[in-house]
């Protein structure tokens, strides 16, 4: 619905890093999202007993296993295939933490 050279700015929960790459990172963050910012009621029932074990490494596949993919997490790399499909780029991002950022996307 943008005009040929429109854009918008996306402020959202994002992971903004691979997190295949940095399974460390995302176990980390992944943890501490879930524990604040997920419903008590998903949050006992799909996840918590994954937690339990703190050595294991929470994995980018084990949250797509396991949580509801109405309360999955989507990483930047999705949204950069999403965005080439729409012919469409990010111009910018200013990374506020590793899970939030302000992300500047324009028509190319």
């Amino acid at each position: 619905m943008l005009k040929k050279d429109g854009s918008f700015i996306l402020c959202d929960t994002l992971i903004l890093f691979d997190p295949y790459e940095n399974q460390e990172l995302f176990n980390k963050t992944y943890r501490y999202l879930l524990e604040k910012t997920t419903p008590k009621k998903i949050y006992e029932k799909y996840i918590k007993k994954h937690f339990e074990d703190r050595t294991y490494i929470y994995s980018w596949d084990d949250m797509k296993k396991y949580t509801p993919k109405e309360s999955q997490f989507y990483c930047i790399k999705e949204l950069l295939n999403l965005l080439q499909e729409l012919e469409m780029k990010i111009t910018n991002i200013d990374e506020i933490c590793p899970f939030f950022g302000i992300i500047n996307i324009e028509n190319k």
